[in-house]
């Protein structure tokens, strides 16, 4: 047996017994995740990482077809801090409802540091929000009918997602199509507001509101929004996976340098 052929059966052999293996390594844990499930403490972080929300007059509303969510009238907000966010990736989830007592403006959605990440819906029922570089100039996402709410008091689930190139919105498990580029960079982000863009507030209901520290995979937002799994069990790909894409890499690697001793 030749040494390049031993080469090849051992690179095979822990790929086959890797992919066998079939071992996960947990789920990707949220930096803040408020699902409003529980009635009595509605602004627990379900993150566990001590972010606890302060709920201002949102009510806790056993919703018909999303369980326990909490109920904006305009004036209300959840408050909590956040961690400092990196402009190399964050990704921000909801599901919201808007009805039919909302402005003839902006309502908001949710924002850091009054404006630095922020998203809110339009009079015209117009999606779209903005991200602030360290450098302050903002960078808003474009506002047409390629992300709208779909009609008052329905669902629609919504993802905020800067991937250190581009700041972007997802609806309902696919991308609008609504980007724009930024520097990678971020302002400081140290508190955190739900249910209200600076002085916009929202008129209707959100539930599972969760941020990550990173840019979510577009596979991980679609699950999201089917309801795979929730924000508090987002898998990480399985080390198997990534282990034999690796070991067929160096096995490249090493019939390349084999090519080149002869």
């Amino acid at each position: 047996m030749t040494n390049r052929t031993t080469v090849i059966l051992g690179f095979l052999s822990i790929a086959g017994l890797l992919a066998g293996a079939d071992v996960a390594i947990g789920s990707l844990i949220p930096t803040n995740y408020y699902s409003f499930d529980d009635q009595v403490d509605p602004g627990h972080d379900d993150s566990e990482n001590g972010r606890n929300g302060t709920v201002t007059g949102a009510t806790w509303v056993n919703d018909s077809v999303r369980g326990g969510v909490l109920e904006f009238d305009g004036s209300d907000s959840v408050s909590a801090s956040v961690p400092a966010l990196p402009g190399s990736g964050v990704t921000i989830s909801l599901w919201a409802l808007r009805n039919s007592s909302h402005s003839g403006g902006n309502d908001g959605l949710f924002s850091t540091n009054g404006k630095n990440l922020g998203g809110w819906v339009a009079g015209n029922d117009q999606i779209w929000g903005r991200l602030i570089q360290t450098n302050n100039s903002n960078r808003n996402l474009p506002q047409n009918t390629s992300a709208v709410m779909p009609g008052d008091d329905l669902w629609t689930h919504l993802v905020y997602r800067a991937t250190g190139e581009d700041w972007e919105l997802w609806q309902d498990g696919s991308f609008t199509g609504n980007s724009i580029g930024y520097d990678g960079t971020l302002a400081t982000t140290s508190s955190l507001l739900v249910g209200r863009q600076g002085t916009e507030s929202w008129r209707g209901r959100i539930d599972d509101f969760a941020i990550w520290d990173q840019a979510l995979a577009d596979w991980q937002i679609e699950g999201l929004a089917a309801g795979s799994f929730g924000p508090g069990n987002v898998p990480i790909p399985e080390p198997s996976t990534l282990l034999i894409w690796s070991l067929l890499a160096g096995l490249g690697v090493v019939l390349g340098w084999q090519r080149r001793r002869k």
